[in-house]
């Protein structure tokens, strides 16, 4: 049988990790809801898929250069182009696909994508961020993680443009506020993560390979791990020297 998980959290939480994490322990093929946004983006601007992500992330390479020359990104800043491309994406997925076509048209794809993997032992995906992206994939069998960290951790710190982004955030209905960090305020009043993973491996030492391997330990044992979030440690000054 083969697992499917979704993992979710803030940026630079730890999500990537922990699948890499499970891709050493078994085969894993790795879907994203936005690698069909990606390939159509593609298509149509004649950036390669890795490239549209090297854009979105505000990188460039000679090849970039040289296939945006004459368009507007050819003179705009990194962060220019990583907000621009990240707008295109949100266009393409959502009014132009979920309302146009059907709310539910990118959990279908990724439903489908999923059952047509083959030669695996897991189907992981990093990147649920909606509510009818959870529900669908929780519907179809999906285990649902959830992955949190101290705020020193994240690749994009609270208080950023993006933290308050309608796709950062949507899913903080599905935390109660007992169960996130003091900088996560919590609007829910459920808890719909079926494990929830704290990764503080600077004050407790624990790598992410350990967390993969209790959530697979605690997977096969048919058990639930949701840890709850403890306070960030200020680090420890050094003594001073006589």
């Amino acid at each position: 049988m083969v697992l499917k998980i979704s993992i979710s959290g803030p940026a630079g939480a730890g999500k990537d990790e922990l699948r890499k994490a499970l891709q050493r322990r078994m085969r894993v093929a790795h879907l994203s809801f936005a690698q069909p946004m990606k390939q159509m983006v593609s298509i149509a601007t004649g950036l390669t898929v890795d490239e549209v992500e090297l854009v979105k992330e505000g990188k460039t390479t000679p090849e970039i250069e040289a296939k945006l020359k004459g368009t507007p990104l050819a003179t705009e800043t990194p962060e220019q182009r990583a907000r621009r491309m990240r707008n295109i994406l949100i266009e393409v997925g959502d009014p132009v696909m979920r309302q146009m076509w059907h709310q539910d048209v990118w959990v279908d794809n990724f439903a489908r994508r999923a059952e047509e993997v083959v030669l695996v032992d897991a189907v992981v995906g990093t990147d649920t961020r909606y509510e009818n992206e959870f529900e669908g994939l929780e519907r179809n069998g999906f285990i649902m993680v959830d992955v949190l960290a101290p705020k020193s951790y994240l690749r994009i710190p609270p208080g950023h443009e993006k933290w308050n982004a309608p796709s950062e955030r949507r899913l903080d209905g599905y935390r109660t506020p007992d169960v996130v960090p003091e900088w996560m305020p919590a609007t829910g009043t459920v808890d719909r993560f079926h494990h929830r993973f704290w990764n503080n491996w600077k004050e407790t030492g624990r790598t992410m390979d350990q967390i993969a391997d209790e959530l697979l330990k605690a997977i096969a044992q048919g058990r639930t791990v949701k840890e709850r979030p403890t306070p960030e440690r200020e680090a420890t000054p050094a003594p001073a020297k006589a």
